[in-house]
């Protein structure tokens, strides 16, 4: 027998299942809470007219301590909602105490803004999502906020809530206004800039508190020597921003950073993960050497063009090095050393890596590879990565291999072989096109198929 699991089940259940109290007023005006003691302001607006469904779907949100609550057209995607077009004018006194977020899924006036954060203030909500504007100072009982896309305006000190922990702009946020001293809170951990930041970070403008930073691809202002804080934990800068000794932390764990940065990260003794990119323009011929890597190192991934030189420090569990060039000999010189959870390299190479302990090999692609390396024996789980394959030549799996991970299901219809009857479990994460799943390629051994919802529903 085979267990189905489908990926995404909970967002579409949550089409299916989820109640979602709205403001709306329905036709038989009835309202959930009806208790004088609790403001009667959710309706109920469900899928299910059944009693028992909506009696059962009740008592477990009101066993659950951190709901959350959405403003906007899109209420069925959270625990409540809030559709303020229905009924502008009923007006909500206080928050369920079991709602600790909520969602501005649009922009609304000043007017109704003002109404959201007097609830909001009087209630036990710590994470405000969606804010697109700065025209009022934000709840003061707020520990975590995040910024709509398009908002752009300067952030004033006294704005921000005195206790907040996590502010966060949106990957594709339009914000780029310079930060002034004394804007950000001294009790902030995390911030992550949006994409568009390109301002200059002065020395102490970040707070000492922060253990987070995260900048975005158009960043490229130089930081100085105390441009960042102290016990900063956590740096990821995918923009060319240049650098120099003694600008980052010691106390860095994690650092994602241009492959520029490598002259500066052997000092770093806590580093223990490390994701090096660059412009193909710039890393394109760079040679690498690893043994300028802190020998802290657990998790490395070197996401561009480049040569590596050296040989790979046996501390490492967690290698990606699928873009790179090397000399295998050279970079495992004692393979017995290695012990991997993880390897990620280019699935057309023809290189062997016999000798080396695998958990999870993953294969990257290029374009349409016509052929894929041999897969050692000992791997447990074959992961094939994105791109595209073309009538893949015919290898072995090994009977070590006990779980196939597709990235898509693109190709698996553009393979010339079945798995085998070793394997016990396929996933395939993505649906990228309309083709049915071909039962002849699942092996008689599985147990389990793990697949997104999409591609039941195009299964004829």
């Amino acid at each position: 027998m085979i267990t189905i699991i489908l990926l995404n089940i909970i967002i579409i259940l949550q089409y299916s299942l989820n109640i979602n109290l709205c403001q709306d007023i329905g036709d038989d005006h009835t309202c959930i809470d009806s208790d004088p003691q609790e403001p009667p302001i959710y309706n109920i607006k469900c899928l299910f007219t059944l009693k028992s469904y909506q009696t059962s779907i009740l008592e477990s949100l009101n066993q659950k301590s951190n709901c959350t609550l959405t403003y906007g057209r899109y209420f069925y995607q959270t625990d409540y909602s809030v559709n303020p077009y229905s009924s502008p004018e009923v007006k909500i006194n206080r928050l369920k105490p079991n709602i600790t977020k909520v969602n501005i899924c649009e922009q609304y006036n000043n007017k109704y803004l003002k109404e959201i954060y007097r609830v909001v203030s009087n209630s036990n909500v710590s994470t405000l999502k969606g804010i697109t504007s700065l025209s009022r100072v934000l709840p003061v009982n707020l520990t975590s906020i995040t910024f709509n896309d398009d908002l752009d305006e300067e952030l004033f000190a006294g704005y921000l809530p005195p206790n907040l922990k996590k502010l966060k702009f949106k990957w594709y946020s339009s914000f780029n206004q310079a930060i002034e001293p004394g804007v950000l809170s001294n009790t902030l951990k995390k911030l992550k800039f949006g994409e568009c930041f390109n301002q200059p970070i002065e020395p102490n403008v970040l707070p000492a508190s922060l253990t987070f930073l995260e900048l975005g691809l158009d960043f490229s202002e130089t930081l100085q020597v105390g441009s960042l804080p102290p016990n900063l934990r956590v740096l990821k800068c995918y923009g060319n921003s240049a650098i120099s000794d003694g600008v980052l932390p010691k106390s860095l764990c994690t650092l994602e950073s241009p492959l520029s940065w490598m002259p500066f990260i052997k000092s770093l003794d806590n580093l223990t993960t490390l994701r090096l990119s660059q412009s193909d323009s710039y890393s394109l011929g760079i040679s690498v050497n690893l043994a300028d890597l802190p020998v802290s190192l657990t998790n490395l991934n070197i996401s561009t063009s480049c040569i590596l030189t050296s040989s790979i420090s046996p501390s490492i569990r967690y290698l990606d090095i699928h873009h790179t060039e090397y000399d295998i000999d050279e970079i495992f010189k004692d393979r017995s050393r290695y012990n991997f959870e993880r390897l990620c390299v280019n699935g057309a190479k023809n290189e062997s890596l016999d000798n080396l302990k695998i958990k999870e090999l993953k294969l990257q692609f290029y374009k349409h590879a016509s052929f894929m390396r041999d897969i050692p024996f000992g791997v447990e789980t074959l992961n094939i990565g994105y791109f595209a394959l073309k009538n893949i030549v015919a290898k072995v799996i090994p009977s070590s291999v006990k779980k196939v991970i597709f990235q898509n299901n693109e190709p698996i219809d553009q393979m010339d072989f079945k798995i085998p009857d070793s394997v016990e479990e396929v996933e395939i994460l993505n649906f990228i096109s309309d083709k049915p799943l071909s039962s002849f390629l699942l092996p008689n051994s599985a147990k389990s198929l793990t697949i997104p919802f999409v591609m039941v529903q195009h299964q004829k």
